[in-house]
């Protein structure tokens, strides 16, 4: 697009035009995934394949975000944010296309570019925050947090009444149709400048301004070889692989729990079950606004004689503390007291909204460079999601061996564990200066 494109000045500037574009391609991330639970029975029975085969097409995706992640990386650093953001839309609009086809194996094509391209979105966000607002991080990633929430909550809600209305294809492919090429007229317009050309190194935005529009990140020292030696980058891939796990488990599963446990109807237990991913919209928002009140009451008391002066990773660490504490409450409470369902289920869905934040605003803060957050977004997302990939799977077959749902709320329970101890650690870890 020509860089004299008119677009009014105030959404070009980074405060609206930056934010604008980050919801655009935020609320197509998550949408045409969650588009097809609500529908799987149709597609089975119109594309003629049994469940398992149904249920491939929620799982590549993850796949994708495990597998694909180092890749896209790479291209995000050879390309810039601009390119990588439009081949990221291209790719969930054409696959929501193809997927609609009427063919299985059209269908097969389709999810994998949407999982190929929502992986190259997964790092363009986060890079995107970490160069123009890495001041704001925490509440632009509790807001990006929350636009992939409200995408697949709103697909998920609303796909079955479209489909009876329209039939399933058209269901299914509005939302990455409609979300992605939208997404992709305001990616192009109201990118801003800064978000194109600043990369490390450079002194100024204006100085960089005179780059190419779509110049790419400068070669980083040391490479991917360098972030597999970060123990902090290992410290985050470890917390979000244990979150990933339990999520996914939890989404799989707990509708089924709550059947069988609290005896639910069916149609009681989604619903039920629902309050997870809803109260997962409120979580993100809710991190800065820990950490602003942990700012002032650190700032408002006296040093203690002998006692280490408190900075940001003691808010940080006490933002994890507090998140990983209320995601405990579904695994402990279900184990202890599981008449309270409706409580566990909605105080864990707020966590798992906030954890998520959490990790990506720790990338942010814990790297020194545009380059640093991308290679360690991208190991933490690919150590995250290959594990995610598995979790339903390794659940069912242990629900299989086992009866009950003990066994699976104690599981969830060890990975909480875990995701707070990985996560404490890496918020202890020192901040460093950010390079201009």
């Amino acid at each position: 697009m020509p860089r004299n494109t008119p677009v009014p000045a105030i959404l070009r500037r980074p405060g609206v035009g930056g934010i604008a574009a980050m919801a655009a391609i935020s609320l197509a991330l998550r949408a045409p995934i969650t588009a097809v639970p609500p529908v799987a029975g149709e597609l089975q029975a119109s594309l003629g394949v049994s469940a398992a085969a149904i249920g491939l097409l929620t799982s590549i995706p993850v796949l994708c975000f495990g597998l694909i992640t180092p890749v896209a990386s790479g291209l995000v650093r050879m390309l810039g944010l601009r390119v990588s953001g439009v081949l990221c839309l291209t790719g969930v609009v054409i696959g929501s296309f193809l997927r609609s086809g009427g063919s299985f194996a059209l269908a097969v094509v389709g999810t994998f570019l949407i999982g190929a391209g929502i992986s190259i979105g997964n790092l363009v966000v986060p890079v995107l925050i970490g160069r123009v607002y890495p001041m704001r991080a925490a509440t632009l990633m509790g807001g990006y947090s929350s636009t992939m929430n409200i995408g697949s909550t709103a697909a998920t809600a609303a796909t079955a009444a479209l489909a009876i209305a329209y039939g399933w294809q058209l269901a299914t492919a509005s939302w990455g149709v409609l979300l992605g090429g939208v997404g992709l007229v305001v990616w192009l317009l109201f990118l801003p400048a800064v978000a194109v050309h600043a990369a490390p190194g450079s002194p100024t935005p204006e100085a960089a301004s005179s780059s190419t529009p779509d110049s790419p990140l400068p070669r980083p020292r040391g490479g991917f070889a360098q972030t597999l030696r970060s123990r902090v980058g290992w410290l985050l891939a470890a917390a979000f692989a244990a979150q990933a796990m339990s999520w996914y488990a939890v989404t799989a599963w707990l509708p089924a729990a709550l059947q069988d446990v609290v005896g639910l109807s069916p149609a009681g237990a989604g619903l039920g079950a629902s309050g997870f991913q809803v109260a997962g919209i409120v979580g993100p928002m809710l991190v800065p606004v820990f950490l602003a009140a942990a700012r002032r009451r650190r700032l408002g008391r006296p040093p203690r004689d002998g006692a280490a002066p408190l900075d940001e990773r003691s808010d940080d660490a006490a933002l994890v503390t507090a998140v990983v504490a209320m995601w405990a409450v579904l695994p402990v409470g279900m184990l202890l007291a599981p008449g309270g369902w409706l409580w566990w289920t909605l105080i864990s869905g707020v966590a798992q909204g906030a954890f998520f934040t959490v990790i990506f605003l720790l990338v942010v803060r814990r790297t020194s460079s545009d380059n640093e957050n991308r290679r360690v977004a991208a190991l933490v997302q690919s150590v995250g999601y290959t594990f995610a990939a598995i979790s339903p799977v390794w659940v069912g077959a242990v629900h299989e061996r086992v009866p009950g749902w003990t066994v699976l709320f104690a599981m969830v329970g060890v990975l909480v564990v875990v995701m707070g101890l990985c996560g404490f650690g890496a918020a202890r870890r020192p901040i460093p200066p950010r390079e201009t």
